[in-house]
């Protein structure tokens, strides 16, 4: 049943790319252990509840394997028209919207979270606080979601999400976002 799933979406995919939606139940027909990581990581462990700003046009998955399984991979995903790489590209460099990163590793650690294999929890903390300023409002979503964390981080309700970057919408403080709308009232009053 499996290997006739697999076969209708590699059919599929000769007629036309796949979608996003997709590119997430592929990894699922491969013969090698996976874990989604990166982004992909955080929305599964926040349960949907950080949207991060990924543009269709541009979407890269971020896939961890291990390091002896990387050449079966790539024959696997472009089996179904899916580039892999190991740096995100940018769009114009590859063929089509989507993109498979992969991200070797010599051991793997994996988690069942709803049915997306994931790295696990504390990984993913650690890679949300390498990039503080992007996930800080999503470290505080984690931290009130799971009873047995105590991150430290501001509370989400206190932040707003500001300006897109290549990892999301970073976090900006409730201080800025008052201060920048008193200074555009100002202007606006100004103009009258």
């Amino acid at each position: 049943m499996r290997e006739a799933a697999r076969e209708l979406v590699a059919a599929s995919a000769g007629v036309s790319p796949p979608s996003i939606e997709e590119a997430y139940i592929i990894p699922q027909f491969g013969d090698w252990p996976f874990a989604f990581t990166r982004i992909d990581t955080i929305y599964v462990w926040i349960q949907g509840g950080y949207q991060v700003s990924r543009d269709p046009d541009d979407y890269p998955l971020f896939i961890a394997v291990h390091e002896q399984d990387v050449d079966a991979w790539e024959t696997f995903f472009e089996s179904f028209g899916l580039p892999t790489t190991f740096e995100r590209q940018p769009s114009d460099e590859i063929d089509g919207p989507l993109q498979i990163v992969l991200d070797p590793q010599t051991s793997l650690e994996i988690e069942d979270v709803e049915g997306y294999l994931v790295i696990p929890r504390e990984d993913t903390i650690e890679y949300m606080r390498e990039h503080y300023a992007q996930f800080q409002s999503a470290l505080a979503m984690l931290d009130r979601m799971y009873d047995d964390l105590d991150l430290g981080v501001t509370r989400g309700e206190d932040l707003k999400h500001g300006s897109r970057s290549d990892f999301g919408a970073s976090a900006v403080s409730v201080e800025t976002v008052t201060a920048l709308q008193q200074y555009l009232s100002d202007q606006v009053e100004q103009l009258r």
